[in-house]
């Protein structure tokens, strides 16, 4: 029974992985540019809580196109087995962008830079990370 040990040492290795976000907390995982305006590129940002279950965590970015600089909008932390909060998708017209979940829990508006709704704000809340 020496491969227990081994496979568990594996396991710990495997996890720690060397991707390390700027974040502390969370694991950097992908980015996907999901709206494109003629100034703007709107990032949606998927990462994973350090916990022993990785949970997700969504950010929504706007970057300028003739810069570097990205702000982060708001953040969406997953509930462990709860399909609420989900991730943000965007919903465009002629006046504004949001995002928001399939079950409308959380919409933000990019025009007022602001929530119009969110059930969840100790898990949906403006700005970056904050490690629970």
């Amino acid at each position: 029974m020496k491969t227990i040990p081994v496979l568990l040492c594996l396991l710990i290795l495997v996890s720690c992985g060397s991707d390390q976000s700027s974040k502390p907390g969370i694991k950097h995982h992908s980015d996907e540019i999901v709206i494109e305006t003629e100034t703007h590129d709107y990032l949606l940002t998927t990462s994973y809580t350090e916990e022993i279950i990785g949970l997700q965590v969504w950010q929504i970015k706007q970057k300028e196109k003739k810069s570097d600089q990205m702000l982060t909008l708001f953040t969406v932390q997953r509930i462990w087995q709860e399909s609420e909060p989900g991730p943000p998708s965007p919903v465009t017209s002629d006046t504004d962008i949001v995002f928001q979940d399939k079950s409308k829990s959380y919409i933000y508006s990019v025009l007022r830079q602001d929530f119009i709704e969110n059930k969840f704000p100790h898990l949906i809340y403006k700005g970056n990370y904050k490690k629970k």
